[in-house]
């Protein structure tokens, strides 16, 4: 990520140190997926543009036309759908770095205290959940453009029919059903790309669903380690136990001498 992560490394290397591994699995799991996202992005960057410009065509094409506003309106939505996505992650990136300094800061400190429920207070489920439903508001943006796009097209293609049927009914011929026509080119080329788009944010939805998941799950894990004793405390224990033993020996060896 473009932002430098100097603290969050310096947490996850404390995570790692502290045996706090669920942690530190949590932490990188939301880092991966913001990145994943981000590299998608740039694959369908270039269909972004070719749409954008075939939109602005489409609203030359209807300049005079009563569909005009609609095409408008589907570009300005276009437009505000596909913005720059990985500007929200740029904010998160910026949030979990600020927030892992002050973990770090704490754990200096104050010591492991400081490391407690650490990934709710980085908020990495509650991201992971924006990013998700971020990409599934934007599938069903564009599965509402393509609808838009299949009214214009519609329109358009009944008015054309209509002009031809006048001509056809003064020659006497049968007239046309607009049901019939054969789906323009333009249309049918720009109505592919907006769904392959559509396909893609469907698609990271659902990845990210998964990770949320997985996140739960972890969490949980984590949950359950929290609540047994950690290993240095049974060790210590366990020493306190053996200390008595040599006791409970003398006691038992003295009442023997004293029965004799």
């Amino acid at each position: 990520m473009a932002v430098e992560t100097s603290k969050i490394e310096e947490l996850l290397k404390i995570l790692e140190e502290q045996g706090r591994t669920i942690e530190k699995q949590q932490i990188i799991l939301l880092l991966d997926e913001m990145r994943d996202m981000k590299q998608n992005y740039f694959s369908i960057e270039q269909e972004l543009k070719d749409i954008k410009g075939q939109l602005n065509i489409l609203q030359g094409m209807l300049m005079n036309h009563g569909s005009y506003q609609t095409a408008s309106n589907l570009a300005v939505q276009f437009g505000k759908i596909n913005e720059i996505p990985y500007q929200p992650m740029q904010a998160i990136q910026e949030s979990l770095n600020k927030k892992a300094g002050q973990v770090v800061d704490n754990f200096k400190a104050f010591g492991t205290k400081a490391l407690n429920k650490v990934c709710e207070f980085l908020r990495i489920e509650e991201h992971l959940i924006g990013m998700k439903d971020g990409m599934q508001s934007r599938a069903v943006a564009m599965h509402e453009s393509i609808e838009k796009l299949e009214k214009i097209e519609y329109e358009l293609g009944s008015a054309t029919v209509h002009a031809k049927n006048v001509g056809r009914t003064i020659a006497g011929k049968e007239t046309l059903d607009p049901a019939d026509r054969e789906q323009n080119k333009f249309f049918k080329n720009l109505e592919s790309k907006l769904q392959s788009v559509e396909g893609f944010y469907m698609k990271m939805s659902d990845k990210l669903g998964y990770a949320v998941n997985r996140i739960e799950g972890l969490g949980r894990a984590a949950g359950k380690n929290a609540e047994k004793p950690s290993v240095i405390k049974q060790i210590q224990d366990y020493k306190e136990q053996t200390k008595l033993l040599p006791q409970k020996e003398n006691v038992k060896e003295k009442a023997v001498e004293l029965e004799a």
